[in-house]
């Protein structure tokens, strides 16, 4: 499966040099475009006070190339409308050009880029980006979305809780479905973490830590972690996006996979 990878990312960023994508090499390194795996973007659950993020998820070809930015164009109206991310080819020791690569640095290294397109009128949007296709096809690919007009002049609709770290590990598929471990901070004595609620469509789970509050006690600043199993449901094999919403209009994002036992 890691060959399969290798050989599609390297055959992608043949391809992108042959378009012309690859820029001038610089000192200390050559840049590339890299086309996505997959592009992730809540379909719903934005408002206009909110910042929209969306998050990229793409292979580079080998050890030697480093993630080193993003682009997003825009329309006039300053509208986002492609996004596109670019890494560098390390050009010296281990991967100095002609040096055959150690078997262990040969195998894709996979990245996640969170690209915040900011805050944007209600309405519903597209963004494209390049896709990596088996067969080491590069496509266009188009993510909709959704944002609404918000409530309330604040950032939140609900209190949240501020989240520290979302993890869910990539996964064999099981009739017990997938979990997420969240850690979380509380920042009085009279705030706990509540129900966390999830909301799937299709890729892309957004899971809501909301906060409750005790009433008639005495409350104090302080300081408290605390950490929840939240349970996803079964899936299909593929790759997903989680979505947390955070304290603040923040949030945090862990992409994972869920793929079929070996031999089942």
């Amino acid at each position: 499966m890691k060959t399969k990878f290798f050989l599609s990312a390297l055959a992608a960023t043949l391809l992108l040099s042959a378009q012309g994508l690859t820029t001038t090499a610089y000192a200390g390194g050559r840049q590339i475009d890299v086309p996505l795996i997959r592009g992730f973007i809540p379909s719903t659950g934005f408002d206009d006070n909110d910042t929209v993020e969306f998050v990229a998820y793409a292979h580079l070809p080998n050890s030697c190339y480093r993630l080193s930015g993003h682009r997003v164009l825009r329309d006039n109206n300053g509208t986002p409308t492609r996004v596109a991310l670019s890494a560098i080819r390390i050009m010296d020791g281990v991967c100095a050009e002609g040096r055959d690569l150690p078997q262990d640095l040969l195998a894709v290294v996979p990245v996640t880029e969170t690209i915040r397109l900011g805050r944007l009128s209600a309405g519903t949007y597209n963004v494209s980006y390049d896709r990596l296709v088996d067969g080491g096809q590069v496509v266009v690919e188009q993510r909709r979305f959704d944002v609404a007009m918000a409530r309330t002049s604040n950032v939140d609709d609900f209190r949240y809780a501020i989240v520290n770290s979302a993890q869910v590990a990539s996964v064999n598929r099981t009739l017990s479905g997938v979990q997420a471990r969240l850690s979380v901070t509380l920042t009085s004595s009279c705030t706990n973490l509540g129900e966390v609620l999830t909301v799937r469509h299709e890729d892309t789970i957004v899971a809501l830590p909301q906060i409750t509050v005790q009433e008639g006690v005495m409350c104090t600043q302080e300081l408290r972690s605390e950490e929840r199993t939240v349970d996803l449901g079964t899936m299909d094999d593929g790759t997903y996006l989680l979505h947390v919403r955070s304290n603040g209009g923040m949030a945090k994002n862990e992409v994972f996979s869920v793929f079929r036992p070996t031999g089942r």
